[in-house]
This record gives structure tokens, C-alpha cells and sequence, in this order.
């Protein structure tokens, strides 16, 4: 079966973070070659792996939405996907987090000063 990559990868040993289920959850992998279109990823058990998820790679600075196209027990290829319009980076939900968090308290000094 010959190869059907529109373009090639390269190879890569890269720390890789895949969140799924609303990003409660999250299994970290090893991208071991990618392309602009996808990746080939390393991990020590792919039975947990979803169909659709993200996938922050380490240096790459954000996330991308990802497809599984094949699997074995430890590798799977996967094909990047179109971000939908409500999906924000790890990054950004991570400071929105901080924010709400710094705005919770700052209500409570001022609660606790007024009252």
C-alpha cells in the first residue's frame, strides 16, 4: 500500500498534550513526525484515544483540533481538522481561568471592605 500523505512529514520527538471531553481530560503523547496537515503520535497505550480532540504540540504555542485516521496499539496517525469558531487554545482558557479566579477575589475584598 503505498504512501497517501499529500505532503511529507518530518520526523520530530516533540511532547504533545491531547485533550478531549470538553478538556476534562487529557493524555499526553510523543509526536514523533508531522506535517502542515497532520502528525504521527507515540503513546503507551492508544485505546483511550478518541476519534476528534485537540492536540497541543511542546513549541508550537497552541492547540489544533485533530482527527484519528489509523491506529495501532502504540501509534496513531492523525490529520489535522478546521477549528471551529467556540474553540479557544489551552492558553487562552488557562488566562480566562486566572482572571475569573482574580475577579472572584477582588469581590470578596471588596465585599468584606464595604461590609
Amino acid at each position: 500500500m503505498g504512501d497517501r500523505r499529500q505532503q511529507q512529514r518530518r520526523r520530530t520527538y516533540l511532547r504533545g498534550l491531547i485533550a478531549f471531553n470538553q478538556r476534562n481530560s487529557t493524555l499526553e503523547c510523543l509526536v514523533r513526525d508531522l506535517s502542515h496537515n497532520g502528525a504521527l503520535i507515540a503513546m503507551a497505550n492508544t485505546s483511550n484515544l478518541p476519534g476528534t480532540f485537540e492536540i497541543a504540540i511542546h513549541k508550537q504555542g497552541e492547540s489544533r483540533p485533530a482527527q484519528m485516521v489509523w491506529l495501532n496499539e502504540t501509534r496513531a496517525g492523525i490529520k489535522f481538522t478546521e477549528r471551529r469558531s467556540n474553540v479557544i487554545s489551552f492558553e487562552a482558557a488557562r488566562r480566562i481561568h486566572s482572571l475569573e479566579e482574580e475577579r472572584r477575589m477582588l469581590r470578596r475584598r471588596l465585599e468584606d471592605w464595604f461590609l
